[in-house]
């Protein structure tokens, strides 16, 4: 009985331990969003795919109501359209669908798949 009481305190132990971790896990998981570039800042561009940094404006739709959101680019994200990629720069007036995460309260793109090019 002793040995049960203290397989249940590690138990306990190991979970309070453990519990701020699996919280941040899920904060961090990856998600999706689709919507229109509305406009896009690059910060920095080696001009090389997956060279670029800066931020866009995504206008998406969230449950019934439009909603404006700034995405954030960071160095090494990937930007295509079918097999090619393209420029942070490009893509205002595109549909766009970006995995993300969420970083203190920012959206963060992972990647970054152009839907539909606006011609030009």
């Amino acid at each position: 009985m002793q040995a049960l009481r203290h397989i249940v305190g590690a138990l306990l132990l190991c979970s309070c331990v453990f519990a701020p971790f699996t919280g941040a896990a899920r904060a961090g998981a990856e998600q999706k969003l689709e919507g229109l570039v509305l406009r896009t800042n690059v910060t920095l561009c080696q001009l090389k795919p997956r060279g670029c940094t800066g931020y866009f404006v995504l206008e998406t739709e969230r449950g019934s109501r439009r909603e404006r959101v700034t995405v954030q680019v960071r160095l090494g994200v990937p930007i295509r359209h079918e097999d090619d990629y393209v420029f942070l720069a490009s893509l205002s007036g595109n549909l766009v669908s970006v995995t993300y995460v969420s970083e203190k309260g920012a959206i963060v793109a992972r990647s970054i798949v152009v839907l539909y090019k606006a011609a030009r």
